[in-house]
């Protein structure tokens, strides 16, 4: 883990902004973890540390997902093989549920029989369980003893860095267990798949939040330099963001990674995107390669007011639709990860009877005949002719006619192209 850890700024708190430089150096590290033992007790040491906690348990799911083995632990009493059922405890909620379960108090909850408190010597006064898994897919759970200090009792900022923390391990684990098929004379593709499925099985799914938001991500090579990302944050309340990083290929991949997990962390604790951008490009500025830089808009959708507080980065404009006309909104700041200490300008849109299209450059310069691209007139032609689709079906039908003729003439594009779309 690096020891670089960034410094003040105007939008994090000194406290705040040591977390989130750990926490992006453990993504990053993570990322690059290609032995699943390893990175498994790394996952639960650093969870330790970082969480002032008395033990830490790592269980992977197996026989037919019935049951929970515990892989790793870092616990007063070594608990390593143990076996609970899946559907038991506080642990077995958290993957019921796909959330991070909190329990202050352990003694008082219901689900507390039975669960890790059998399986150790130690009294169990605070419980975190984080699922591990990436999009529909169930792996494991990672859960976490008795906060040694504040008075042994988890909290929500404990929360919310274990959600990140295990989101992070769950993509190291997955790219692990992946890599470990990988046979020598084939490893530069495999990896390269392997980088692809990783980055498909974080695209979030728009069946989780009623078809109001939809993405599409398609690479030009194996693995993508675009993202998009959304939650939901408060009922009805969704964060979400689609961002460009500048190049192509795994270094793009990885650094895409980064951000899509910094995006993850601080969509918990930002009510602004502008300040959602601003501290995630104060973080990339202290780590950037030199010559990379990434362009994004990201926002909060407000679905009972038809509100959307927007913010972008040095991307293109996105266009909204209202009956058949299409606007183009131009506010940009520059782009992340740059220049430290930059001012991003918030804009709210109302979104009611209209649609929001989010999009990168690989859209506009996709060609509709040799050496003519779509541009921004393109798109809105697609816009007209695909609207009355429901999502996410509207998504596919406009990537497929804007890619049909250079696919079939090329066989490939000349860049990724992602697209985001909301409907008021």
């Amino acid at each position: 883990m690096s020891s670089d850890i960034p410094k003040q700024n105007p939008v994090l708190g000194h406290g705040e902004t040591k977390t989130l430089g750990i926490l992006s150096s453990l993504i990053e590290e993570f990322s690059l973890s290609l032995d699943l033992d390893q990175t498994m007790k790394h996952v639960v040491e650093v969870t330790k540390a970082m969480m002032s906690a008395e033990g830490v348990a790592l269980f992977l799911l197996e026989n037919d997902d019935t049951e929970l083995v515990c892989h790793v632990c870092a616990n007063p009493t070594d608990i390593t093989g143990s076996r609970i059922s899946a559907r038991q405890g506080i642990i077995g909620r958290s993957l019921r549920e796909e959330k991070v379960q909190l329990v202050a108090d352990a003694a008082t909850d219901p689900d507390f029989v039975g669960d890790i408190n059998r399986l150790t010597d130690t009294p169990v006064q605070s419980v975190l369980s984080a699922p591990l898994m990436l999009g529909d897919r169930k792996f494991g759970a990672l859960e976490a003893i008795n906060k040694i200090a504040y008075g042994d009792r988890f909290n929500e900022k404990d929360r919310d860095f274990l959600s990140t923390l295990a989101h992070a391990a769950s993509l190291a684990i997955h790219n692990a267990n992946l890599a470990s098929q990988v046979i020598d004379e084939e490893r530069t593709r495999q990896e390269l798949v392997l980088a692809r499925e990783i980055q498909e099985a974080v695209f979030p799914n728009a069946k989780d939040n009623g078809h109001v938001i939809a993405g599409y991500n398609i690479p030009a090579r194996s693995v993508s330099g675009d993202f998009y990302d959304y939650l939901e944050v408060a009922p009805g309340r969704f964060c979400f963001c689609l961002g460009d990083v500048a190049g192509k290929g795994v270094n793009a991949a990885l650094l895409v990674s980064r951000v899509s997990g910094l995006f993850r962390y601080l969509a918990k604790n930002k009510t602004s995107p502008a300040e959602l951008l601003s501290a995630m490009n104060d973080e990339l500025c202290e780590t950037m390669t030199r010559g990379m830089f990434v362009t994004m808009v990201a926002g909060v959708y407000d679905q009972n007011d038809k509100l959307v507080e927007l913010a972008n980065a040095g991307h293109q404009p996105p266009l909204q639709m209202q009956a058949n006309n299409i606007m183009a909104h131009e506010q940009a700041s520059q782009p992340l990860g740059i220049l430290p200490g930059i001012d991003v300008e918030p804009y709210i849109l109302r979104l009611k009877d209209s649609s929001l299209y989010i999009f990168t450059d690989g859209l506009t310069e996709c060609w509709t005949n040799h050496q003519q691209p779509l541009q921004e007139e393109g798109v809105k032609a697609l816009i007209r002719k695909h609207a009355s689709v429901p999502l996410p079906d509207r998504l596919n039908f406009m990537v497929d006619d804007a890619t049909r003729w250079k696919m079939k003439t090329d066989g490939c594009l000349n860049d990724d192209i992602t697209l985001l779309v909301i409907d008021g």
